[in-house]
């Protein structure tokens, strides 16, 4: 989990992050995505890879959920979770003793579940910044 507080300027409000980070996920990334409101003003955006079942199984896919919460003095708490690793983790153990194909697939989806992360935190402190 990565967790940061950025300041909110130039009238950017916790809506306009949440929508920007929802554009960056479908149209950079090419992800599927939702964004949920939450009660207490909260905004997720939760994304995932547009692939089958296929890259699914072999541990390639990726997930995110991109959360941003409201902080004082017109600040907000942007936590970024990678998805769920127990697909990647399993395909590896697998394709170790298996399907050395299966292994370098999975090891493939575990640097792009990382490197999603850090993308999306690179983009959303520009988007901050600009």
């Amino acid at each position: 989990m990565n967790e940061t507080t950025y300041p909110l300027c130039h009238g950017k409000t916790i809506r306009d992050l949440a929508h920007g980070a929802e554009d960056y996920l479908t149209f950079e990334e090419g992800m599927r995505c939702q964004v949920l409101r939450t009660e207490t003003g909260d905004y997720i955006v939760q994304a995932r890879d547009r692939h089958g079942e296929i890259t699914q199984w072999a541990g390639m896919n990726r997930s995110i959920s991109v959360r941003f919460t409201p902080a004082p003095q017109g600040r907000v708490r942007v936590t970024i979770e990678q998805g769920k690793q127990g697909n990647k983790t399993a395909a590896l153990g697998i394709g170790l003793f298996f399907l050395w194909g299966l292994a370098l697939a999975a090891l493939w989806g575990l640097l792009r579940q990382r490197l999603l992360v850090r993308r999306t935190g690179k983009f959303i402190r520009q988007w901050v910044d600009a």
